[in-house]
């Protein structure tokens, strides 16, 4: 194997604007549904309460990077482990689960930590273009 597919992938993490435009998209237009449905106004308004604090909560911890947990670098070694970490400096061991989703346009890595499951979203503006190149064909390996 070529020593480029071997070398380590240090992928740190950028706020997305693509991200925080597709997850406002995806809330507000969920919200919008809302209005024509024949619902009483108490369900519409707890409705769009719940949608509320999904945003928030999405856009701290994935867009932001301001939640205690959210992820600020990963890292692929040359042996194919995975190394996760946090904005507060703490580092996890990772396992990558099978179901990884890899398009120029989004990757999408849910890994196994500590016995929890840690999804992973990367869009094209989250690092660098390169790296994310790297990355892309190291997962499709």
């Amino acid at each position: 194997m070529n020593s480029a597919f071997q070398a380590p992938i240090r992928l740190r993490l950028r706020p997305s604007r693509w991200l925080m435009i597709a997850l406002l998209t995806a809330h507000f237009g969920a919200m919008a549904v809302l209005i024509p449905l024949d619902l009483p106004i108490w369900t519409k308004l707890v409705t769009v309460g719940v949608l509320g604090v999904s945003l928030i909560h999405s856009l701290r911890h994935y867009v932001l990077g301001a939640s205690p947990w959210s992820l600020d670098e990963l890292l692929l070694s040359s042996e194919g482990e995975w190394r996760l970490t946090t904005v507060r400096g703490e580092t996890y061991s990772a396992e990558l689960l099978p179901s990884a989703f890899v398009h120029p346009w989004l990757i999408a890595l849910r890994f196994k930590v500590d016995g929890r499951t840690q999804p992973v979203v990367i869009m094209p503006d989250q690092g660098d273009p390169e790296t994310l190149r790297r990355l892309r064909v190291r997962l499709r390996m």
